[in-house]
């Protein structure tokens, strides 16, 4: 008897992070220029965190303007730069 594995199918979360990482004036369209421009500024790997923490909770919490509230306190173990570039982005947005 021949055994046939079942085909398998899983959900893999788009990638967002490269998108802006490296793209100057990423948030110039949406945000103030002064909040603009600390992304614009901040370190690859500031950036990186910043990035992963907003996609994280706008994925568990179902919206961007969830994630803007809440990526400043994410439970995730990202840099503080990071932490305070989210605090300006939520505070320039809301």
């Amino acid at each position: 008897m021949a055994v046939v594995e079942a085909e398998r199918h899983y959900w893999r979360a788009p990638d967002t992070s490269n998108a802006g990482l490296f793209k100057p004036g990423l948030l110039a369209e949406a945000m103030p220029a002064d909040v603009s421009s600390l992304h614009d500024v901040a370190r690859a790997s500031v950036r990186q965190d910043a990035i992963i923490a907003h996609e994280f909770e706008e994925g568990i919490r179902g919206s961007h303007e969830a994630a803007l509230e809440h990526a400043p306190e994410t439970g995730l173990s990202i840099k503080e730069e990071a932490r305070r570039l989210l605090r300006a982005q939520r505070d320039r947005s809301l």
